[in-house]
């Protein structure tokens, strides 16, 4: 009947539940680390500012957009008052904006959202 159909339905459901909250425990804390305390920002995110640098070169000089973010390329690290290292990336989007034109800002929002989620995990 259909009584029983959405009987067994609702127990279904109420045995994934539990089952889904005892594998996915709540999370009690979060850590964010953007200034390199706990994580070692250059060997994390280095390779991936220079894949930026590369992917960018025909717009700009790696070198000039590397000095506008804070990264040091020969010695592979980021300044202490790096862009890349404390903006959010729209707000380095909005540098690029201002430096250089739209397009360029648009062009770093397509890379960080075409990088893989293994990216910047060194």
């Amino acid at each position: 009947s259909s009584a029983r159909a959405q009987a067994l339905v609702f127990v279904f459901a109420m045995l994934c539940s539990r089952t889904i909250r005892a594998i996915l425990r709540p999370c009690r804390l979060v850590v964010f680390d953007k200034d390199g305390t706990l994580l070692d920002d250059a060997k994390t995110w280095a390779p991936v500012i220079e894949q930026l640098g590369a992917r960018l070169a025909s717009r700009v000089d790696p070198a000039q957009l590397y000095e506008l973010l804070g990264y040091e390329p020969r010695t592979q690290h980021f300044g202490s008052r790096s862009v890349f290292m404390t903006a959010t990336n729209n707000e380095i989007a909005e540098i690029l904006a201002a430096k250089f034109d739209a397009e360029m800002a648009r062009e770093f929002r397509r890379f960080f959202k075409e990088l893989p989620p293994s990216a910047g995990c060194g």
